[in-house]
């Protein structure tokens, strides 16, 4: 029996070693009241005529320890901040994010045998943009020959709680899917766009699925799929929603292959020929051009003021001129070539 208790408790002891050395923070020998939270307070310069300058955003940590070394990297319009430098230590931080920053926070700061470690956390949000941050925390004293390094944590944003809206929202995967396979059988000739948005109640997905050169396909949904409005050719019902479209993200985006021997033999182009024929009392043009290096066509229609619309291969009508509405589409207007004219 004293045999098999001495074995347990070397088995035991071999196990209390191996989880001790495989503290990441610490050496294998490191004593074990290691390592030690220390407090600090976060230092802020809002409500103060005050800001920081010549941050390097290298991620490092820069550890004040007077008032001189304080003046290299803070500006103030008024009187500056009063901090006793002999009982406490300002430690300075900075950095990029590619992406826009909801929030930033100093988890803890542990003291190691031989160093400190400074751990944040940094929730980014939906905003694509690179943006600097900052953040200062005033400590006990510190020894001037002391190191802090610096272990920064990003939690990304999650668009309705998922981490890939195209593949994780059941919804939005099976649009996505059933799209693609109508490309690829040739069963339907899309140019569909998927963009997030911004609206009131959080985020949603501007749905420009359109089909020949209607557009009664273009939707808003929330994460749930629900089809909240609609943006229309001649109606919007999006307006109480505030829907962001300016700032629109496009998440998707598939076009068709534009395979023809003749562009009038295409079905939605002979439609909209047929239909302004039939209807048209001025004038209309339509031109075949390139626009960012895809196929495209131009209607040109002439009446109290001329004004045209650029549509894709598939029929999507993509912008109209009014007011530089289609500047961000490139149009080679060395491509344009008259395809079709109506005289009323």
């Amino acid at each position: 029996m004293n045999q098999k208790l001495l074995k347990l408790t070397a088995f035991l002891l071999a196990l209390t070693g191996i989880a001790s050395s495989c503290n990441p923070d610490c050496p294998p020998d490191c004593p074990d009241e290691y390592p030690k939270n220390i407090s600090f307070t976060e230092y802020s310069l809002l409500e103060t005529s005050c800001q920081w300058q010549n941050l390097p955003y290298d991620e490092k940590v820069i550890m004040i320890n007077s008032s001189e070394e304080l003046e290299k990297y803070i500006i103030c319009t008024s009187s500056k901040p009063v901090i006793d430098f002999s009982k406490h230590t300002l430690l300075l931080t900075s950095g990029n994010s590619n992406s826009g920053i909801a929030e930033i926070t100093a988890k803890n700061l542990q003291q190691l045998p031989n160093t400190y470690k400074l751990n944040i956390e940094i929730t980014l949000n939906s905003v694509i943009v690179t943006e600097q941050w900052s953040i200062a925390l005033m400590v006990e004293k510190l020894n001037e020959k002391s190191s802090v390094k610096l272990n920064v944590k990003t939690i990304p944003f999650k668009v309705c709680n998922v981490s890939n809206p195209l593949t994780d929202l059941p919804w939005l995967k099976e649009i996505v899917d059933e799209i693609e396979y109508e490309q690829t059988e040739g069963i339907d000739v899309h140019h569909a766009r998927i963009y997030q948005c911004n609206y009131k109640d959080g985020i949603g997905f501007f749905m420009n699925l359109t089909i020949g050169w209607t557009d009664n396909l273009i939707y808003f949904r929330n994460c749930e799929g629900e089809r909240l409005c609609k943006v229309g050719r001649y109606d919007n019902t999006c307006t109480e929603l505030e829907v962001d479209f300016e700032n629109k993200i496009l998440i998707w985006e598939t076009f068709p292959q534009c395979d023809f021997d003749d562009p009038l033999d295409l079905p939605w182009l002979q439609k909209m020929i047929d239909f302004y024929q039939n209807m048209a009392t001025r004038p209309f043009k339509i031109y075949q051009c390139t626009y960012q290096g895809y196929i495209g066509f131009i209607y040109e229609s002439f009446g109290i003021g001329p004004g045209w619309a650029l549509y894709s291969c598939a029929g999507a009508r993509m912008c109209l001129h009014y007011g530089g509405g289609c500047d961000e589409y490139n149009i080679d207007n060395d491509s344009k070539v008259l395809i079709w004219e109506f005289t009323p």
